[in-house]
């Protein structure tokens, strides 16, 4: 297909002949040093199942060994894997299934090796000790082997690690989380400017932001509330974040930031506005008493702070949309809310807007998600209000039936608009 593409270029005296070879060079050079991604894959799956199988057979007989033997038998996976990485560095280094296949087994064989030594002698501990020493040990395979595999197995320890920790008694799993991610941040940013479009780059774009989600919630102490204000925070700093030039330009899916800071923020605005949540904050005391020595209430100031930042620096040149200023809406309104009932109008009227606005610039742009999108927003608006108001069940029924042909008929419309556009 290249070549009768070059050639045709050449026919039309678009080209000329060492144009055409520096063409021909540029993608035999590209293919030769391309590997194919069901190889990557399979070398990965490959790795992981032989030390899997190495695992069960060592477990069959395991009763039967002794001790010195159980001792020698745990390092010996660790050493082979230590001796292919370092055949990998010398003589594969440029190769992406030796780094990743290699890099695996070495991390399997190091977790394997530290849970079989507490128990071939009796070393107490617990999960989070042990996830910790897993997680040191092998973070520098991340960047000696340049492996993404590793990085994101990593990513996934530390984030096991920071929910076992942060949501037990322990005061500093979060810290400890805290200073793990940023011992994994620079491989991110690496992989960001090295290769932005890879797909091992678009799964650290999901994994690090929802690792932040999960973990966040082990702050939450003696003033929980906040929390939401925190949250809602982050959730903006995400919606910006998602609009810088190293991810804008990406697929929705790809853009995981964006995703995560509309859902989260909806989830948040849909929770929040039912009246049971806002009677409670009336009814606590201590919501404003010692506030500011909780962390919750400065975590809520620095995200906040921080989103604030990234808005006025990345709105410079063009409109800021209704998403975009929403935590400062919400702090708002949060606030009001410790006096007032208000809070939980308010919060309706805001979804009912979102909604309204998503459709409108779905229209103005032609965009069919959307605007199917922004009718999601509204329907999900009245399911929950069916739950908290005493609607009666025809009106109920006229709702639904309303809501479904409006998706139909906007989606007809959108269609339609395309349609003509095209034949135009």
């Amino acid at each position: 297909m290249l070549q009768k593409d070059i050639e045709e270029l050449l026919h039309k005296d678009i080209i000329d002949e060492k144009t055409a070879e520096k063409i021909y060079n540029y993608y035999r050079h590209k293919k030769s040093n391309s590997e194919n991604p069901l190889f990557i894959v399979f070398g990965i799956l490959g790795a992981i199942l032989v030390g899997l199988g190495i695992i069960l057979i060592i477990a069959h007989n395991w009763d039967h060994l002794s001790r010195l033997v159980k001792t020698v038998i745990v390092f010996i996976p660790m050493a082979i894997s230590q001796i292919l990485c370092g055949y990998t560095l010398i003589k594969k280094r440029e190769s992406l299934t030796w780094r990743e296949s290699t890099s695996i087994l070495l991390i399997f064989a190091v977790g394997a090796g530290i849970s079989l030594i507490s128990q071939i002698y009796h070393i107490q501990g617990d999960m989070g000790a042990f996830l910790l020493s897993w997680i040191l040990l092998v973070l520098p395979v991340v960047y000696v082997m340049n492996s993404s595999i590793a990085s994101l197995l990593l990513i996934t320890g530390i984030s096991a690690y920071g929910a076992y920790t942060g949501y037990s008694s322990s005061e500093n799993g979060l810290l400890y989380f805290g200073l793990l991610m940023m011992a994994v941040l620079p491989y991110y940013v690496y992989k960001i400017s090295t290769a932005q479009n890879s797909l091992f780059t678009l799964f650290h774009h999901w994994f690090i932001p929802l690792s932040i989600v999960i973990n966040m919630g082990a702050l939450a102490k003696s003033h929980e509330e906040w929390m939401f204000v925190a949250y809602m925070s982050l959730f903006g700093v995400y919606l910006q974040i998602s609009s810088l030039a190293f991810i804008k330009e990406q697929h929705w899916f790809a853009n995981a930031y964006k995703v995560v800071g509309y859902t989260g923020t909806l989830i948040i605005l849909m929770g929040l506005s039912f009246q049971g949540f806002w009677k409670g904050m009336i009814n606590e005391n201590n919501l404003l008493q010692n506030v500011f020595g909780s962390p919750e209430f400065w975590l809520s100031l620095i995200l906040s702070s921080i989103a604030l930042a990234l808005l006025l620096k990345n709105n410079q040149h063009k409109k800021v949309t209704i998403f975009e200023v929403i935590f400062i809406l919400f702090f708002i309104l949060f606030v009001l809310g410790f006096y007032s009932q208000i809070s939980v109008y308010l919060i309706n009227i805001l979804i009912l807007t979102l909604g309204i606005f998503t459709i409108t610039q779905s229209l103005q742009k032609n965009h069919l998600g959307e605007l199917n999108f922004g009718l999601c927003i509204l329907t999900v608006l009245i399911i929950c209000r069916f739950f908290d108001t005493n609607i009666p069940f025809i009106v109920r029924g006229l709702l639904f039936l309303i809501i479904g042909f409006g998706f139909f008929g906007a989606n007809y419309y959108m269609l339609k608009k395309r349609k003509h556009h095209d034949s135009i």
